[in-house]
């Protein structure tokens, strides 16, 4: 039996990264193990054009050289994952959904409950006006409210994590009707540059796009701000994100709080950094610089 020839292989057969994004022929393992590159490793997507059934395969190559050292062939081993990223993916649709229900139970339920408690207390605040249970009922209200406000944040960041596979700019531009529907008193504004990816960002862009969130909050809540801007641009290997805001802002003696120290880890998680720019009634900026995700490269 004849050997289907390689060029027809490639017809057959659609390459894709595991995404199912179009795989550059140059970063094939065998390619760049023939231009001496040890250790190459890729996870392909393959799809069988006549029947649309996918597969994926762990491919590994390794350049061998001769004695003068130079390459003169590679290698390649080839580990069909199909199954367990079949696997992979049913319980990814499984925690989605999950998340999906638990962020409409805390919402229609518990978060209606604190509302509905909230305005109750004002009522019997009304009532106790002028005597020594006005403040204790204050105190009460405020609690339930920052509880409340806490609730909703954790129910945004689960339906957050549920849209890791819609265009990163899409979600940021969520985040910032978000934030426009929380304090319509402030300015947001979004500047998106040209080049900058189009594409989703999985994991990584929730990442990103909760570091974001958590800079917009602390603009609406702590810093007095009237405007803020909210920039996105590409800078060689690295995507920036940045908040800026036109608040009251704050020196170098100031204590960083949870959500600084939160946005730090995000940004080493990506294997980027974060910088904190601001002085006392010059406003804040936050910037956010990581390398381009590796599943859009």
């Amino acid at each position: 039996m004849m050997e289907t020839p390689m060029p027809d292989r490639l017809n057959i057969l659609e390459v894709t990264d595991e995404s199912g994004r179009p795989f550059p022929p140059e970063r094939l393992p065998g390619r760049r193990a023939l231009s001496g590159e040890e250790g190459a490793e890729e996870v392909l997507r393959f799809r069988v054009l006549g029947t649309g059934e996918e597969r994926w395969t762990v491919a590994k190559a390794t350049p061998v050289f001769d004695e003068r050292g130079e390459v003169v062939m590679a290698v390649s081993i080839f580990r069909d994952v199909t199954e367990r990223r079949r696997a992979e993916e049913a319980m990814r649709e499984v925690r989605e959904a999950e998340r999906a229900r638990l962020a409409r139970d805390l919402h229609d339920g518990v978060l209606q409950d604190l509302s509905y408690s909230a305005a109750s207390m004002g009522v019997m605040l009304l009532e106790a006006e002028g005597t020594e249970m006005e403040g204790q009922l204050q105190g009460a209200i405020d609690a339930v409210r920052r509880a409340a406000q806490g609730l909703r944040d954790a129910v945004n960041d689960l339906r957050l994590e549920a849209e890791g596979d819609r265009p990163f700019p899409e979600l940021v531009r969520s985040l910032v009707e978000e934030g426009r529907l929380m304090d319509p008193g402030c300015d947001i504004s979004l500047e998106v540059g040209d080049g900058f990816p189009a594409e989703p960002m999985g994991e990584a862009g929730v990442e990103i796009s909760r570091a974001l969130r958590e800079a917009l909050t602390n603009a609406r809540r702590h810093s007095g701000a009237k405007n803020v801007s909210v920039k996105l641009r590409s800078e060689g290997d690295d995507l920036v994100a940045e908040v800026s805001d036109d608040g009251r802002g704050f020196g170098p003696e100031a204590e960083p709080g949870g959500g600084s120290r939160s946005m730090r880890e995000r940004a080493a998680a990506l294997r980027g950094e974060l910088t904190v720019e601001s002085e006392p009634g010059r406003g804040t900026t936050v910037r956010l610089r990581a390398p381009v995700p590796r599943m859009m490269s």
